[in-house]
């Protein structure tokens, strides 16, 4: 089996659109802080779509805007749970980058970890 999984969506909601017309089933990662997330992710699991919600991360260099709400090492348990569910209320599956600060960090990995 092979699984394709389409990244970053959302933002830009002309390309989102036409990722979630493309036959499938595709596995779809939509930003956390993308406008109009409710209505982009129910037309694609209306298409058939698997979901997942992409959550900004701390980055491990400075100068990196990861958006709002992102994972932070400082963040207490708690507070980690809140910005997982801030994101996208009731999600199952996740998708972060590895190369993140934050990724490597066993309390946001235990929090994520839901």
């Amino acid at each position: 089996m092979i699984a394709v999984v389409i990244d970053d969506l959302g933002i830009d909601r002309r390309r989102t659109a036409r990722a979630i017309a493309l036959k499938g089933p595709l596995t779809l990662s939509f930003l956390t802080y993308a406008d109009g997330l409710a209505e982009q992710t129910a037309v694609a699991r209306a298409a058939g779509h698997e979901l997942m919600l992409h959550v900004g991360m701390e980055p491990a260099g400075a100068g990196v805007d990861p958006g709002p709400n992102v994972l932070t090492t400082d963040a207490g348990a708690e507070e980690l749970r809140w910005r997982l569910d801030w994101g996208w209320p009731g999600s199952t599956a996740m998708s972060v980058s590895t190369t993140t600060w934050a990724a490597s960090s066993p309390p946001t990995r235990r929090a994520s970890a839901w």
